[in-house]
């Protein structure tokens, strides 16, 4: 089974370990990438949800799991029979011309964004949103002639035993 970016954003990462657990037969693996922490891609993610959950009223979101950390990972996976280790550590980097221009590639393109922010426009807060938002990248921003951030990320396998 392999889970590029996506098993991390379980709602209940017990839940989702355990139907990983399920499918796979002994001696199967379970693949997956968890971001770590940082970068200006991560920071603007996080300042986005939170625009958009004050907007709704909503109360900060909970803390996730830390699919990021290889002993909460480990002992997450080791409950259901499994074990864990990490075939590696890269980078992703995204770039473009300026952070304006990231941003607005983001706001058309990625989902969330789009969804998000057509609620935000229909609440009157879009405008306000996107300048809090492109405060974001650029205090993060590691390029003044343009936009680049980097986002680290970890391969995860776990075995079942």
């Amino acid at each position: 089974m392999l889970s590029n970016f996506g098993v991390i954003f379980a709602p209940a990462a017990d839940e989702a370990v355990a139907e990983l657990s399920r499918v796979l037969d002994a001696g199967g693996r379970a693949a997956f990438t968890a971001w770590l922490p940082g970068g200006a891609v991560s920071v603007l993610a996080s300042a986005a949800q939170e625009l958009v959950r004050s907007a709704l009223g909503a109360p900060p979101a909970p803390p996730g799991f830390g699919w990021h950390d290889t002993s909460a990972v480990s002992e997450l996976f080791a409950r259901r029979g499994m074990s864990v280790s990490v075939a590696g550590q890269h980078e992703l980097v995204f770039t473009s011309p300026s952070p304006s221009d990231y941003l607005d590639v983001e706001v058309d393109n990625h989902p969330l964004a789009v969804s998000g922010f057509q609620l935000l426009q229909q609440l009157g807060q879009a405008e306000r949103a996107r300048e809090d938002l492109l405060q974001v990248l650029t205090e993060h921003n590691e390029d003044a002639a343009a936009f680049r951030s980097t986002s680290k990320y970890l391969v995860v396998v776990a075995r079942a035993r």
